[in-house]
């Protein structure tokens, strides 16, 4: 199967849960297990609004429920399947639905304090990742049908940006801010990272690269990061190697690129000029964005292409098949694992923190560590 036509992500999602339909309605006093059950499989990072817990299923069902879980009530059902992909601005919460292959979607909203459903916008192309909201406008990253501006209050199309020197563009990265320009990566047809004024939708700027940016891009103060890579998850070949860079876009200029034996499709966490990636290959490595030098944490032979997080001081990652570890630094300076043990279910998506809970998505919901 031609990845041309399938989000790396997506596609592992689609081979893992291939059955995903519609939960029934929760009642009320089952088990912990049977209400995870009933939710089915999560992607995306959940969202906690006043002491309560939002998430969107892959079947396209927006929840409520107590951080811990333990009662979980049904507020929307959307039509498609989607990641779930979550944002939250002041009372409100908006997400998009389709898979890859879809080309005309819905971008949601719900109003939290007034507990009803807004009406729905169509829009062109589908909305994996998460939309940015800034002022009283939407960014949305849409696919096919490139990046797009919305007015917040009447939900109306200000621009739209589909092509580079004539070239499409498919936009389904996470979308960053960087003073008056919205950044994105763009795949396929054209590769790269290309930016655009706020205001006006004017491109100000664009960066090549050699291989797809599939995944997502994080900000830290003027370095836009992520990685590029010719892998995927429909055919799993694990030591696909990725191009990890950095742009730097005070200078608008490529910082580095540096080939890794593996890839990931989550931007790495950075503290100062310290970034931590784990890789495909199992690889945990603590990148220096200065010197470019590498230091190995450790290696594993299940491959990690979640997000890794830092837990207090130390450096964590979770497997796809659920291998749970971490590491800190001894006085010396030398790693050693602090933690390895092993969740018992199959691990896909975002791992994401909110309080002092870590939130694991996996097919039948979250795992609470």
């Amino acid at each position: 199967m031609n990845n041309s036509h399938h989000s790396p992500l997506l596609a592992f999602l689609i081979l893992t849960f291939t059955l995903l339909v519609h939960p029934s309605t929760l009642t009320a006093a089952p088990s912990a297990n049977q209400l995870r059950s009933k939710v089915g499989s999560v992607f995306s990072a959940p969202a906690l609004y006043q002491k309560k817990l939002y998430f969107v299923s892959t079947s396209g069902v927006l929840y409520e429920s107590d951080p811990e879980l333990k009662k979980i009530t049904k507020l929307k059902e959307g039509k498609k399947q989607t990641t779930g992909a979550l944002t939250l601005f002041g009372d409100t919460l908006y997400w998009g639905e389709g898979l890859h292959g879809d080309t005309r979607t819905v971008l949601h909203s719900f109003d939290l304090k007034q507990k009803k459903a807004l009406p729905d916008l169509t829009v062109d192309g589908h909305i994996e990742r998460p939309i940015l909201v800034s002022g009283d406008a939407l960014y949305l990253p849409t696919g096919p049908g490139g990046l797009v501006k919305i007015t917040k209050k009447t939900m109306k199309e200000v621009w739209r940006a589909k092509s580079h020197d004539s070239k499409p563009l498919h936009v389904d990265s996470n979308l960053v801010e960087y003073g008056e320009e919205i950044c994105a990566t763009t795949i396929y047809d054209l590769k790269g990272v290309i930016c655009f004024d706020k205001g006006s939708g004017k491109e100000t700027r664009f960066h090549d690269l050699k291989k797809d940016p599939k995944g997502q891009i994080s900000l830290s103060g003027d370095m836009l990061v992520g990685f590029a890579t010719a892998g995927n998850l429909l055919d799993p070949k694990f030591d696909i190697p990725s191009d990890f860079y950095v742009l730097d876009l005070k200078s608008k200029k490529m910082r580095f690129v540096k080939e890794l034996r593996g890839f990931n499709f989550f931007a790495p966490p950075i503290e100062g000029s310290e970034a931590f990636l784990t890789l495909s290959t199992g690889d945990f490595i603590l990148f220096n964005l200065e010197n470019e030098k590498i230091t190995f944490l450790g290696e594993f032979s299940e491959p990690f292409i979640n997000p890794p997080f830092r837990k207090d001081s130390e450096y964590c990652g979770i497997g796809i098949m659920g291998k749970f570890t971490c590491y800190t630094k001894t006085q010396n300076g030398a790693p050693a694992i602090s933690k390895d043990t092993r969740i018992l279910e199959t691990v896909i998506g975002q791992v994401s923190q909110l309080g002092s809970n870590i939130y694991v998505p996996t097919r039948i919901s979250y795992i609470i560590l």
